[in-house]
């Protein structure tokens, strides 16, 4: 049923915003972004590389990607030296074409995390490890709720 749900599901109809932000890891770029957007009360969901982490701790990454129910004001992205660029880029904010994607979004820690479906489903649109961490998100966490 998944593989089916992930042959139609089209990433590309989403506006992405590809940009980078300073940090040292991944982690601290996801950590960077969630405060900011917290901080400005900017409904996300924090999904592909980012998403996967918190749920498994599986892979460092670099690239962390978050669903947002609004682009932020330029003056705020500048707060936290988001500089848009398609090379190099760190950070996607993506506005999605669909707010279903915020559907069973969960806290953990301080993060905000999109569901592990649709996590799995953007970590198969994704660079870096995407491929091998959807595989760990499937064992770990997804794999009793569809195989069972």
């Amino acid at each position: 049923m998944l593989e089916a749900w992930s042959e139609d599901y089209r990433f590309e109809r989403h506006r992405v915003m590809k940009a980078h932000v300073p940090s040292r890891s991944g982690t601290e770029t996801a950590d960077r972004l969630a405060g900011a957007l917290n901080r400005l009360g900017v409904k996300y969901a924090l999904t592909g590389l980012a998403g996967c982490w918190s749920y498994t701790h599986f892979a460092g990454f670099r690239l962390a990607t978050a669903y947002v129910a609004e682009v932020p004001q330029e003056a705020h992205l500048r707060s936290i030296d988001f500089v848009e660029q398609e090379t190099g880029s760190n950070v996607w904010l993506v506005l999605p074409d669909d707010e279903g994607v915020f559907d069973g979004s969960r806290r953990i820690g301080d993060l905000v995390i999109a569901h592990p479906v649709q996590v799995w489903l953007d970590l198969k649109r994704q660079p870096e490890r995407s491929a091998d961490a959807a595989e760990e998100l499937y064992a770990r966490i997804l794999r009793g709720e569809f195989d069972g």
